[in-house]
């Protein structure tokens, strides 16, 4: 059996649509675990009216604490030999399980393709599903992909047929932004074997009020801390190592720049905790600086605003572009 978990909060819009596609399967054996996270719209009352004529359906009530709090309370609750996570604004291909299921022989994970879908947009979900291939690794394999420029898909934690046996001490964080970024070394550094099938079965709603916003600077620190505790899990796999930094290097600037670009969108304790993160962390995601980065990094330790600012506003290049402005004036 498959035990499918999903958070649910406030998807009134979308929720239709998802669980008519679970319905829609080809695949019958499954439970489907809707986590209702304390909705205060229709959510939940419309996942109990599906639950009445269906008795794979199970609906679990609970005060609102993220995705991470409701995937936990579904992982504990299911008693599939596979689980599946899904997001309840994203819906299903008619055979996903079907096919999710007959390449799960001699594997840890199966994961599949996924379209991705405007909000307005409809995607017929029983449509032809036409050849594809099926790709088996090693977990070193698939965590060094997880670190690397080629890792999106594993990046999340929908999509993807997980042993259950696997997920024993592995959970989600519960106080944090960008939980699949901690979820997913967390899994993978267990893994034996995988298996990746390129169809596309998953439909992935992007939608304008997505809670993945650069104006919280909680989710670049959040995401900084995760690459933090993936150097721990990943010590080991050279390769890991050094995509990582260069990920990091990457997300540090990009928070620094977000930052101030949305200041006031943020509280001081929030500011405060990203810098003392993005000061103590220098020398791990960038290790050899140059003359003019060890400026910026001198400069940005004494946090004074206009500073730090001009440093951001100008893509960490204003000291080489007021010397470019200086020697064509000359």
């Amino acid at each position: 059996m498959i035990s499918i978990i999903v958070p649910v909060y406030n998807v009134e819009r979308y929720i239709d649509r998802f669980l008519q596609s679970v319905q829609d399967q080809t695949y019958y054996d499954y439970e489907l675990i809707l986590v209702n996270d304390g909705s205060t719209d229709r959510s939940a009352e419309i996942c109990r009216q599906y639950a009445k004529e269906n008795s794979s359906i199970t609906v679990i009530d609970k005060a609102n604490g993220g995705q991470g709090s409701a995937r936990n309370l579904g992982m504990k609750k299911a008693k599939g030999e596979w689980v599946m996570f899904a997001d309840s604004d994203d819906y299903l291909h008619s055979r996903m399980l079907e096919l999710m299921l007959a390449n799960s022989k001699d594997t840890d994970i199966v994961m599949c393709d996924f379209e991705d879908v405007n909000e307005g947009e409809q995607r017929d979900t029983s449509e032809v599903i036409g050849d594809y291939e099926v790709k088996h690794k090693t977990g070193k394999e698939v965590c060094i992909e997880l670190c690397s420029r080629k890792g999106i898909h594993h990046l999340v934690c929908w999509g993807k047929l997980i042993k259950k046996d696997l997920l024993y001490g592995v959970e989600f964080p519960e106080d944090k932004y960008r939980e699949d970024e901690f979820f997913e070394h967390r899994l993978l550094s267990k893994v034996k074997r995988f298996t990746e099938i390129t169809a596309k079965l998953y439909y992935y709603v992007h939608r304008e009020n997505s809670t993945m916003s650069n104006v919280n600077i909680r989710m670049h620190t959040n995401c900084l801390e995760a690459l933090d505790e993936r150097l721990v899990y990943l010590k080991d796999i050279d390769e890991c190592i050094e995509s990582i930094k260069h990920r990091y290097r990457f997300e540090a600037i990009l928070g620094y720049k977000n930052l101030y670009l949305h200041y006031k969108a943020n509280s001081k304790a929030d500011i405060k905790d990203f810098l003392e993160l993005f000061n103590a962390r220098v020398k791990i995601f960038d290790p050899t600086p140059n003359k003019y980065d060890r400026l910026y990094y001198f400069l940005i330790k004494l946090n004074i605003y206009p500073i730090n600012k001009w440093i951001a506003m100008n893509d960490f290049e204003p000291i080489q572009l007021l010397l470019g402005k200086m020697k064509r004036s000359i």
